[in-house]
């Protein structure tokens, strides 16, 4: 008995984990950075705001709501989303250990979300019509630009508070092709130079071996 519930319970379990769409982006996406600005500050602040930022571009891997990036010039490995397990992880290069934080929750330091709005057809990127989506924060407005024809399930991030995903991915329902964040003492876009469609392998998303998280 105890193991027809067990199993019963495996199988509603499954039966409600968010499935892949037909139409659901699998593939690579390269971002390229344009249009760093500081703004009003002295050059230790600008050294100071440049670390941490990639300087040229970005590599982007997606498959059934998990992304990977890998930024060069920046001082980070790679960044992992996992929606599934709510886990975002942060990989320093030359260093064996992983930071892994519950992206189920606010980031700290996460500043709360003040607006949303959204605007219909207003850029065209690589050939894909874009729509626009605003979010403003206190101290900080970002802009994505995102096309319908990059479609995913908005259900794998209704948990994911981290970064204001749920948010983000409820409005767009497909992942961006430019993000431009713009702060006080700096601003910068990231955008779409190329799409690559196709199966992503299976050794691209990382495994590390608990003993190497830091949570």
């Amino acid at each position: 008995m105890k193991l027809m519930i067990s199993l019963l319970v495996i199988l509603l379990l499954a039966g409600c984990q968010p499935k892949r769409l037909d139409n659901d982006f699998e593939g690579k996406i390269v971002y390229k950075m344009f249009d760093w600005e500081t703004h009003d500050v002295d050059s230790i602040k600008k050294a100071d705001l440049e670390f941490g930022f990639l300087k040229d571009s970005m590599i982007s891997y997606f498959d059934e709501g998990s992304f990977l990036s890998i930024a060069v010039g920046s001082p980070y490995e790679y960044q992992y989303l996992n929606p599934h397990t709510n886990e975002f992880w942060l990989k320093l290069k030359n260093n064996d250990s992983v930071r892994v934080l519950n992206s189920g929750k606010p980031f700290p330091g996460q500043t709360p979300l003040l607006d949303v709005w959204q605007e219909l057809n207003t850029d065209t990127i690589l050939g894909h019509v874009c729509h626009k989506l605003t979010l403003k924060f206190k101290e900080e407005t970002r802009i994505y630009l995102y096309s319908p024809d990059l479609v995913t399930n908005p259900e794998w991030y209704q948990q994911t508070k981290a970064f204001n995903y749920d948010v983000i991915y409820k409005r767009m329902k497909a992942y961006y092709l430019s993000m431009r964040c713009i702060y006080p003492n700096n601003s910068f876009t990231l955008r779409a130079t190329g799409i690559y469609p196709g199966k992503v392998p299976a050794n691209i998303f990382p495994k590390v071996d608990k003993s190497l998280q830091v949570r």
